[in-house]
């Protein structure tokens, strides 16, 4: 399969969640993304369709974009998309974690981390370093405990904002299917909230 990127993803799910085509310049502003941009990604869009043997995003003049009925191909082929830890960027990894640990639904250990992104142990250690640097800066703790595992505490406020700031970045490049910390229906709340951040 071949997956789609950040902003494709998100034109993707746009369409998938109307019935009726939707403007150029709604589009636009959905993703943040001027005309010329936009024209770029349904391209590319189109490119990663037909190389997954589907039919592409159709414009009708005057209309807008839209898909054909292939909604169902699509959602099978957003849900098997995974998450590929091999080219997440050390940054990537950083906000995946804070996200994971931030409201941790199980205990989670390094064992856990180095499965989850398929690190070394020492590139667990080296990103959990990050993770407590860049914590410190929303006046958050990265808590260690052999008991309970990973996680991150402080004010209830400051772990909603750090998530939402932390998602955000990683929305752009991950498809929220992928993400082991949110169920499809959160998933898909927390991406429009993240949509509406600048």
């Amino acid at each position: 399969m071949i997956p789609f990127t950040g902003k494709q993803l998100q034109l993707i799910q746009l369409l998938m969640e109307q019935s009726t085509p939707i403007a150029l310049d709604e589009i636009s502003q959905l993703l943040h993304a001027g005309r010329r941009s936009v024209y770029y990604i349904v391209n590319k869009t189109n490119e990663v369709l037909q190389m997954n043997a589907l039919k592409p995003v159709m414009c009708k003049r005057g209309a807008g974009y839209f898909l054909l009925d292939e909604k169902q191909q699509l959602s099978a082929l957003l849900k098997k998309r995974q998450l590929q830890p091999d080219v997440l960027t050390p940054q990537q990894r950083v906000s995946f974690l804070i996200c994971y640990m931030i409201y941790p639904k199980a205990v989670i250990h390094v064992e856990d981390i180095m499965q989850l992104l398929k690190c070394s142990r020492n590139t667990v250690f080296s990103d959990l370093k990050n993770v407590k640097e860049q914590l410190k800066a929303y006046g958050l703790e990265l808590r260690i405990d052999l008991k309970n595992g990973y996680g991150i505490e402080g004010k209830a406020f400051n772990k909603r904002a750090v998530l939402l700031y932390f998602l955000k970045q990683l929305l752009d490049e991950v498809d929220y299917h992928a993400l082991p910390f949110l169920d499809s229906a959160g998933g898909r709340l927390l991406w429009k909230t993240t949509e509406n951040i600048q």
